[in-house]
């Protein structure tokens, strides 16, 4: 981990399905500043859904493929044997070689699109480390705290994937599941989404099961930052600009209305009503 030293943890179960990340549930018993039970979020481009930009399927992982990307990588990078990660997530984060889909390698070149799915990986685990420093002050509150991050080393391997510790939210629910959304939750959401946002984050890769629900009925978590816009030089307008196109901001627009104009309650897919929300706990 970033501390420095290893951690042994037990798997408890994962949190299914896994899409462009994978995240389990573990157990440890060794480092007193972490919890006993904490969430490692994954970054590993074997298991995401492979979803690959010229290709109408997804494409299969290839561990001949991997081996073959990480070789000419090692090349590439000039790092001998010895990879070093700074120079690695530096290459892969703060360039964007696909942007232009002229340059994808089309889907039969398997080590190419390996390559491209290692680099996704990178740029989602580099995406929510910079999105949990940035909502530092949230953290603990509408967003989970973060442990510590590092990779994970696995000798049948030629990548090491990222991953991220975070803290495991106890006795919640996820939005998606309730019927309605009273107006005193539907405020408490509206509150937490601008306070992330005026701290430069936005999700935009928005899902309900994203929105965790405390016990109280008004205490909400916000969940998933890997594919999120992070403000860098926008000035205000142009912020308030990107806000407005994202997933989020027209899911509260049609779901949970405006401020003047608030949505009725129960104007929503799910399936909980709050009865059966106070007795899921």
């Amino acid at each position: 981990m970033n501390s420095g030293h290893s951690l042994v943890v037990e798997v408890v179960k994962p949190f299914l399905p896994f899409t462009t990340s994978q995240a389990c549930l573990v157990r440890q018993k060794d480092d007193s500043m972490i919890p006993g039970l904490f969430v490692v979020k994954f970054y590993d481009p074997a298991f995401e859904q492979r979803k690959y930009p010229l290709s109408r399927n997804p494409v299969p992982y290839s561990r001949f493929a991997e081996d073959t990307a990480a070789r000419l990588r090692t090349q590439d990078l000039n790092m001998g044997g010895s990879e070093k990660a700074d120079e690695e997530e530096q290459r892969y984060t703060h360039l964007d070689p696909y942007s232009d889909m002229d340059l994808l390698p089309s889907a039969d070149n398997l080590p190419g699109c390996e390559e491209y799915f290692f680099w996704k990986s990178l740029l989602r685990y580099r995406t929510e480390r910079t999105a949990y420093h940035k909502l530092q002050d949230l953290l603990g509150t509408a967003v989970p705290r973060c442990f510590g991050w590092g990779r994970l080393e696995l000798e049948s391997r030629p990548i090491a994937p990222r991953f991220m510790a975070l803290e495991y939210i106890h006795d919640v629910i996820p939005l998606i599941y309730f019927k309605a959304i009273p107006m005193a939750l539907s405020t408490a959401i509206r509150a937490a989404h601008e306070k992330i946002v005026a701290l430069g984050v936005i999700q935009w890769d928005f899902q309900e099961r994203h929105i965790l629900v405390k016990r109280d009925g008004i205490g909400v978590v916000f969940l998933d930052y890997g594919e999120s816009w992070l403000r860098e030089e926008e000035d205000d307008e142009a912020w308030k600009a990107v806000c407005y196109r994202s997933a989020e901001w027209m899911w509260i627009n049609r779901v949970l209305g405006n401020p003047s104009n608030p949505a009725k309650p129960g104007n929503h897919p799910g399936t909980m009503d709050l009865r059966e929300f106070e007795k899921a706990f």
